[in-house]
């Protein structure tokens, strides 16, 4: 875990809460898995089950364990200390809902992914609302003051009254609108966002309209973007952007980085650390979300410090020469940096007679145990 990390976590827990999150966070890693029974089975304390189960219930009620206390300041030191050069910074707002469970997030999209910055629980199922936005975005935004924002959104979050109340506080935005909603293409006309008669490979770009007939929102801009055909395949939908944004190159590009959002739920979930599975709820589910968060983080910065070592290829297959982008993420070369570590940790002696089998591929051992040393410290 980075050192800024635990610096401030020491700060703010004491010594035993500090070293049982870190075994939690360990153990997370590993499992792969949120649910508290399975965590408690797999922490490795020299304790009755039962024992383990409640010590979890303890952690997960403590009143520090808040996303105010100790995940922004993390990544606000995050920001100064790792990320210098960083000026604009792309908020993507989501929400996602299994079951009874109802949340809404705030994320930092960075390098195709986006880092959880602030998760909520609604009370409700089904959409959240503007009075709900705005109160989780407030929590985010006076902490990000210095830096210029850009918040995106999809078609949740395309209420005017968002956009309107984001324009007053400084705030750039890209909220993709609904097909049916109408802007006034000029004087006395209004038209319906799908009878613009898009075609593929030709955007629209409309400056300084009004938008929507019951609110009639004005001096803000829409872009209609239907991406080209590539590679045979043509995009099913359009994009309709409200943005304050004054070029389509530079409301597409944003916009288009709002799609981090949907992989980094596909890692809180099923592809990752299967949050779905839990059953905890109120103060506890938060806790959690701040571990998994915090855990989460803590895996993509490793796996961007293992890319930037060139070690990669330990951990993760390499990217084939026709592919644009790598087959693995950062969050997923540090959580297959994790398991290398902890099963080479566990099978060492067996490892060890194996490689004793083979002395002609010495050398190659040698630097792979090289690179295990230097990834054991990312971690």
């Amino acid at each position: 875990m980075p050192e800024f990390y635990q610096t401030h976590l020491r700060s703010t827990l004491n010594e035993a809460q500090f070293l049982l999150l870190m075994l939690v966070v360990q153990v997370l890693q590993s499992l792969r898995q949120v649910k508290l029974e399975s965590l408690a089975a797999k922490l490795p304390i020299p304790i009755q089950a039962e024992s383990r189960r409640k010590k979890l219930q303890r952690l997960f009620s403590l009143p520090t364990l808040t996303f105010e206390r100790l995940w922004l300041p993390i990544v606000l030191q995050w920001l100064k200390q790792v990320e210098k050069s960083v000026q604009t910074l792309y908020l993507a707002l989501d929400r996602t809902q299994w079951d009874d469970v109802n949340l809404l997030v705030v994320s930092w999209v960075k390098d195709q992914r986006a880092i959880p910055i602030y998760w909520t629980v609604l009370p409700q199922l089904g959409s959240s609302n503007f009075k709900q936005q705005k109160s989780l975005l407030l929590k985010v935004l006076w902490q990000l003051k210095t830096y210029s924002v850009v918040l995106l959104g999809d078609r949740e979050f395309c209420s005017v009254r968002l956009a309107r109340w984001l324009h007053r506080q400084g705030v750039g935005f890209c909220l993709r609108l609904r097909c049916n909603e109408y802007i006034q293409a000029d004087q006395t006309t209004w038209v319906q966002l799908r009878d613009l008669n898009l075609q593929p490979g030709k955007p629209l770009y409309f400056e300084d309209i009004k938008v929507t007939k019951l609110h009639q929102l004005d001096g803000f801009n829409v872009v209609a973007h239907w991406q080209r055909k590539y590679r045979s395949k043509i995009a099913k939908e359009s994009w309709f952007i409200l943005t304050h944004l004054t070029s389509v190159k530079a409301a597409t590009h944003a916009y288009q980085k709002r799609m981090g959002i949907e992989q980094m739920l596909r890692d809180q979930k099923r592809g990752g650390y299967h949050l779905e599975g839990t059953s905890l709820k109120g103060k506890r589910l938060v806790s959690l979300l701040v571990v998994m968060t915090l855990a989460y983080a803590a895996a993509t910065f490793a796996g961007k410090t293992i890319q930037r070592l060139r070690l990669n290829q330990y951990v993760s297959r390499p990217k084939d020469s026709k592919r644009k982008y790598s087959r693995h993420s950062y969050f997923y070369g540090g959580l297959y940096a994790y398991a290398w570590i902890h099963f080479e940790d566990v099978c060492r002696e067996t490892v060890f007679a194996l490689l004793q089998l083979t002395p002609a591929k010495r050398p190659f051992y040698q630097r792979g145990l090289r690179a295990m040393s230097l990834i054991r410290a990312t971690l």
